[in-house]
């Protein structure tokens, strides 16, 4: 799996508050979609007139085998567009992959989701994970419709930090060997 494809799968386990926004093919495990998604937190405030909830305290949502803590989640619609905006201590999210290709985990201080733009930014320490491979940066934004995601550095240095681990190699055509 290239690293583009982890991150869209990063992304769209992140965004499990909004499932029916991302199309099928995206979702990191495809039987996740299918299962009840639970949410609680110590707090929730629904302003109907605004269309704005506001979940918080230990917030944590689950959905199959992903799950997303955070300190507050704000999800505003607005006609079509919904808006997503998850603030932690930070924000986790953790997810198995598809086709036994391992844990995905992130994190960041906020995580922003827009269902019109198609647009994910996990901002303040971000952090992308799968089995061994990492990124890291200040922000990440994610384009799901054009597949385009920057990396932004931060942190002391002010640069992005990425560690892939090699491929491992096909045993077949080497005679056994």
């Amino acid at each position: 799996m290239d690293f583009r494809r982890l991150i869209l799968k990063i992304i769209v386990a992140s965004l499990a508050i909004y499932p029916l926004s991302l199309p099928v093919s995206a979702q990191a495990e495809l039987a996740d979609r299918n299962k009840p998604m639970t949410l609680d937190a110590d707090k929730l405030t629904v302003n109907d007139i605004q269309k704005i909830s506001t979940y918080e305290g230990h917030v944590v949502l689950n959905q199959g085998t992903m799950q997303i803590k955070a300190d507050r989640l704000v999800i505003t619609q607005n006609g079509k567009v919904r808006t997503a905006i998850a603030y932690g201590n930070p924000v986790t999210f953790h997810e198995l992959l598809d086709n036994n290709q391992g844990m995905l985990k992130g994190q960041a201080q906020e995580a922003r989701y827009n269902t019109e733009s198609r647009v994910l930014e996990l901002i303040g320490d971000a952090r992308l994970t799968r089995n061994k491979d990492l990124i890291e940066g200040n922000t990440i934004t994610y384009n799901i419709g054009s597949t385009i995601f920057k990396v932004n550095g931060g942190g002391s240095g002010g640069r992005v930090h990425a560690i892939f681990q090699p491929q491992a190699k096909s045993h077949a055509g080497q005679g056994g060997q």
